[in-house]
């Protein structure tokens, strides 16, 4: 028996024995950026590098066992301490829903979590995260404590549970947006809610009674509050729902394979999109070119003149605009700066060339009701144009849409492909992108956008500037 063991007390992992800590050190850390313009890092004393490891206890996130094994030589003895409790549910049958036929899969996924007990479920928009969750919950029949990070996803999340467990108010709780009301079975929380009652007896007793932990939109556990969340919350059965867990930029995916697990399941976007469950989409890059703008300006500068504020950028968005709109198709305009937004709205107002477009522009400074309100008034088919800022870049629940503008964008592939996942519940969407040819910045951050999309093997790309007829004819070859 090896002499180095691995005793496991739920969230966190202890190493004893003959260990290589620096080893260890090392694969439970992960380079942070822009590190080297840190004066401690200048001075020697940081390595530059983020650990999970804290070297005082010798303890690490559990999720984080299969690297410290394989840096310990793999001759290790693991002693799992966890009582893990026994599903009390025994049925995934859920209200209003099916898990068969082409949604099959969703059962599959819901099985799988349940024999892993924890780890992430990489299912791409519009493959049902939130009912393999109810589902999943409904075979436990466990506490749980679902983690949500918006005010939306708060009451969207709440409303599923008690629909699909056809279970009462009292058992569904909530906990966020000014609200402390647990329940007696789930509990929907915002993670701002419990990290700023993270000390509070309150808080303490709600993570400690939790047997069963999701993580919505789980590549947000990479972030300190969500990570410092997670290691809090004990519960033996862990879940991470997330179409793009593994891809941030920041190095931080360690932190997500600490707290939750590795994948357990996948569900592409081509699965989906051949299996007719998502959109055919069709990927247009309209070029922008003006104006030039010097190679040493810093990027913020640099996106504001290129994207945000620039009026031939604005020009393209109204023309798309309008030939969407004289074709009927719904339109919703996507951009990151309120700002932005309305310079949009305010263009497609006054900048249409006499062409009347009814539209709305919602924001983070908006009511809930006004952006529920007009989400209604937009699946209706009331509203032809609906335009928004970053709130509905995650999670929540867009009416079915035939043309997607992405007005502002980065290089996030997690981005790129949350907001792609904002139009794909119809049968088909064209998408309106842009290669900004203003500044390198732009320009690189616009080939990442066009690989992000390339890679996902469904979605056609063309180039184009606004132009009816190809519009015309793609909408057309998708119908047939």
């Amino acid at each position: 028996m090896s002499d180095i063991v691995i005793d496991i007390y739920g969230s966190t992992s202890k190493l004893s024995g003959d260990f290589p800590k620096g080893l260890v050190r090392e694969v439970t850390s992960y380079p942070v950026e822009g590190a080297k313009f840190s004066p401690t890092y200048k001075k020697g004393l940081w390595d530059g590098r983020k650990h999970l490891f804290k070297a005082t206890s010798n303890t690490f996130p559990t999720g984080l066992i299969p690297q410290v094994v394989e840096a310990c030589g793999g001759d290790v003895t693991i002693n799992d301490h966890r009582v893990i409790p026994t599903p009390q549910g025994g049925t995934y049958d859920l209200v209003g829903v099916s898990m068969t036929g082409k949604y099959a899969y969703q059962l599959e996924a819901v099985k799988a979590a349940i024999a892993a007990k924890q780890g992430i479920l990489q299912l791409a928009t519009g493959s049902g995260k939130t009912e393999c969750a109810c589902a999943i919950t409904k075979y436990l029949g466990l506490p749980t404590l679902f983690v949500v990070g918006s005010r939306e996803l708060l009451y969207q999340a709440h409303s599923r549970f008690v629909k699909r467990l056809g279970a009462s108010e009292g058992q569904i709780g909530m906990v966020g947006d000014g609200i402390w009301e647990p329940g007696s079975w789930v509990t929907v929380a915002t993670v701002g809610t419990l990290e700023a009652r993270i000390n509070t007896q309150e808080c303490q007793d709600l993570l400690k009674a939790t047997e069963v932990l999701f993580v919505d939109e789980a590549h947000h556990a990479g972030a300190e509050t969500w990570y410092d969340v997670c290691t809090l919350c004990t519960a033996g059965y862990r879940y991470g729902l997330s179409g793009t867990p593994l891809d941030r930029t920041d190095g931080a995916n360690l932190r997500l394979l600490g707290t939750i697990g590795d994948v357990i399941y996948t569900v592409s976007n081509k699965f989906l999109v051949e299996n007719g469950i998502s959109a055919r989409a069709e990927i247009i890059f309209s070029k922008v070119t003006e104006p030039v703008i010097k190679k040493k300006t810093p990027y913020p500068t640099a996106y504001k003149q290129g994207v945000s504020d620039n009026p031939n950028m604005l020009s393209l968005v109204v023309d798309w605009v309008k030939i969407f709109h004289a074709q009927g198709l719904g339109c919703l305009v996507l951009c990151e700066e309120i700002a932005h937004g309305k310079a949009i709205d305010e263009a497609l107002w006054t900048a249409t060339d006499g062409q009347f477009i009814p539209h709305v522009f919602i924001h983070g400074s908006e009511t809930a009701e006004v952006r529920a309100n007009t989400l209604k008034d937009f699946a209706e088919g009331r509203l032809p144009v609906m335009l928004a800022s970053s709130i509905l870049d995650e999670g929540v629940d867009v009416p079915t849409i035939d043309a997607l503008i992405v007005a502002g964008s980065r290089k996030s592939t997690i981005k790129t492909m949350q907001r792609l996942g904002r139009g794909l519940r119809g049968k088909k969407l064209i998408v309106i992108e842009f290669s900004n040819f203003c500044h390198d910045f732009l320009l690189r951050h616009s080939l990442q956008r066009y690989e992000d999309y390339k890679k996902e093997d469904c979605f056609p790309i063309h180039q184009s500037a606004p132009n009816a007829e190809l519009v015309k004819r793609l909408w057309n070859a998708q119908s047939k």
